[in-house]
């Protein structure tokens, strides 16, 4: 098999469409030996700096979250586990999440940096960014609001949607998530709240269990605004553009949101070694696009998107660097040596019907669009 190739960027003007949030300090949170490590990070940025991307692109530098930031997501008593436990020199939440002594450091500013990225793209600057994204860990996904799980401490992501809204005043929040896995902690937040429009596309079943079917659609006032869209394993890139393309666009679209956020999990590529999908540069390339015409169809801010999984550091570069590519127009030629065509399976039809009969009531009626059975 072929080496992926990372060209270096093209000699073109230096772009400020897509603004890059790194940062060292997101390599001291040691998880030693764990999938979830420092490798797969450092493997990114040698992959900037070889392609041009780290000189190329606009800089934006974290910031730490404050307790207030983090308060509007997580319990006191959360913040005081988390930052108590770093203090005394780490250790295990549980089999999956680890504290390092600087691991408290490295989650505010994986949360502080999605707010400073934040902050640039609704700047209102014409010489700003339009989009950005985050490289920075931990991730955030499954972190709930008095609990860090699944490789997570704090949740990025939610964090920002709340900080968007109480101090940007951007009322409507899409958070799309990508990532192999189910964003619980995410959903856990926003199950009740119609303010936010939670779409996840993951594999089912798989980590968190219980997590993430098609009738967890919400509850109370937020009954509809959670999204659910579990793929069975092995879905390719045509499985998930017929999910994108039928379900999650038009969804998106009618919700009219003020803001595009992403969880970026890259954990559903075919040589992850965690998620069990057939995801391909080019379905990254196609969720990336994706994002990109909501925010530009609905006249939202972003997309701005955060790092979450995506364990094989071989791969993993050359992703972040087909989304940035097509966040920014940037001329990359990158190839996947992994790339092939595969089928839609029925089960994968069979669960997105499903999904389609599901009532949403910021739509005037259910999303039927083109039989499922006739696309693909």
């Amino acid at each position: 098999m072929t080496e992926p190739h990372a060209p270096h960027a093209t000699n073109t003007p230096r772009t400020q469409r897509v603004a890059l949030v790194t940062d060292t300090a997101y390599l001291r949170h040691d998880t030693g030996y764990h999938p979830e490590n420092a490798a797969r990070l450092r493997a990114v940025y040698a992959y900037l700096h070889e392609t041009g991307l780290d000189t190329r692109l606009p800089h934006i530098a974290p910031r730490p979250a404050t307790d207030a930031d983090l308060l509007r997501v997580h319990t006191a008593r959360h913040l005081a586990h988390i930052e108590g436990l770093a203090a005394r020199g780490g250790g295990s939440i549980d089999p999956d999440t680890i504290v390092s002594p600087h691991s408290a450091e490295a989650a505010r500013l994986a949360a502080g940096g999605l707010l400073a990225a934040l902050d640039a793209v609704v700047s209102g600057d014409s010489h700003g960014p339009r989009s950005a994204f985050v490289l920075a860990r931990p991730p955030g996904h499954h972190a709930m609001a008095d609990r860090a799980m699944g490789f997570c401490l704090y949740n990025s992501v939610a964090i920002a949607a709340r900080y968007a809204q109480e101090v940007h005043g951007l009322r409507r929040v899409l958070i799309l998530d990508w990532d192999v896995h189910h964003g619980n902690g995410t959903q856990s937040v926003f199950y009740d709240d119609p303010s936010v429009l939670f779409i996840s596309l993951h594999q089912y079943p798989l980590w968190p269990p219980g997590w993430g079917w098609i009738d967890q659609d919400g509850e109370g006032a937020g009954a509809g605004y959670t999204v659910n869209i579990p793929l069975p394993p092995g879905e390719s890139d045509a499985g998930y553009a017929l999910a994108c393309e039928e379900i999650v666009r038009p969804i998106a679209t009618a919700f009219q949101p003020d803001l595009v956020l992403v969880s970026a999990g890259q954990d559903c590529h075919i040589a992850d070694p965690i998620g069990g999908m057939a995801v391909t540069s080019a379905g990254f390339a196609a969720f990336t696009r994706l994002a990109l015409d909501i925010a530009r169809a609905t006249g939202a801010r972003g997309p701005v998107l955060t790092l979450e999984g995506g364990y094989n550091p071989d791969t993993l570069p050359y992703l972040v660097g087909t989304i940035f590519d097509t966040l920014g127009g940037l001329g990359l030629d990158v190839a996947d040596p992994y790339a092939r065509a595969l089928p839609i399976s029925a089960e994968a039809r069979a669960r997105l019907a499903e999904v389609k009969r599901a009532p949403r009531p910021f739509v005037d009626k259910p999303v039927v669009g083109a039989a499922i059975e006739d696309v693909g």
